[in-house]
């Protein structure tokens, strides 16, 4: 399952309503509710698809939530101030055009939905590994190229300027690193490594034949 994670880009409500929600969600109690949904998506985005299963299941996903605050202590506590109005105003809210939003409820929703019903492990390709490698081994020339022409291209919250081409594969090859990546044929890569990962996937051997693949590559191309 998805391990969601905590952002200063958001506000202290919102923050704490993920760490609630994460818990709750955790307790299984809305699974079957959510697994068996069954729509229509124009979008594979977990903020997309959480919007309508959340609009189709919200009734109840609140009753249970609420119900899960009202029998734990500390969530009760937490819920009892600010945090606990920032709730009701997002329970009510009906989209992204309002302020609040639902959020995170339904991005939330969405993710565990999409982990419940392996929505993306069936829009992937069948080999995982094969359709990686060769999306890595397309984007290397390309990588090079672009190195070439900005080998000191960073941000303030990148590696320091100077990095080496193998230190930035290593960051597009990490499926852990959410740093920004500047080298644009570098970032298809790093996406579609991290999806893989977060289905099950072992890529340790891929990740090793990229990183051979670049050394052969640097001279082919020199």
């Amino acid at each position: 399952m998805t391990e969601f994670q905590f952002t200063n880009t958001r506000s202290p409500e919102e923050n704490v309503i993920r760490s609630l929600y994460a818990f709750f969600l955790n307790t299984e109690c809305i699974d079957d509710l959510l697994k068996f949904y069954d729509g229509k998506f124009n979008s594979a985005g977990a903020a997309d698809v959480g919007l309508l299963v959340w609009n189709a299941t919200k009734k109840i996903v609140r009753v249970k939530f609420l119900e899960w605050v009202q029998s734990d202590s500390l969530a009760l506590f937490i819920c009892s101030g600010s945090t606990g109005q920032a709730i009701a105003e997002r329970f009510e809210s009906k989209g992204y055009n309002e302020n609040p939003t639902p959020e995170p409820f339904t991005t939330m929703t969405g993710q565990r939905f999409k982990d419940l019903t392996g929505f993306e492990r069936k829009r992937m390709p069948k080999d995982m590994q094969k359709s990686f490698e060769t999306k890595a081994f397309n984007a290397i020339p390309k990588f090079i190229e672009e190195y070439r022409k900005s080998p000191g291209e960073a941000r303030s919250d990148d590696p320091p300027k100077g990095s080496s081409m193998e230190e930035w594969l290593d960051r597009a090859l990490d499926p852990k690193d959410n740093f920004y990546i500047p080298y644009a044929s570098l970032r298809p890569m790093h996406n579609l490594l991290v999806k893989c990962v977060r289905l099950g996937e072992d890529m340790t051997a891929s990740i090793q034949r990229i990183k051979d693949h670049l050394a052969v590559a640097r001279i082919m191309l020199s």
